[in-house]
């Protein structure tokens, strides 16, 4: 748990850097969405959880 919530705490947007420098901000939204970034923390969390087991 505590690596995941330093990872979280990073200040990078991960949705931005898979979209690239040039993209919208539509595609960076639909990014976020499909990895669940748009979730609280503790939603993408115990998503986390979910998807190792």
């Amino acid at each position: 748990m505590i690596t995941y919530a330093l990872l979280y705490l990073i200040p990078a947007d991960p949705a931005r850097q898979i979209a690239g420098r040039s993209a919208t901000a539509e595609t960076v939204e639909n990014i976020r969405n499909q990895l669940g970034l748009d979730l609280p923390f503790y939603q993408q969390y115990f998503q986390y959880l979910w998807n190792l087991l």
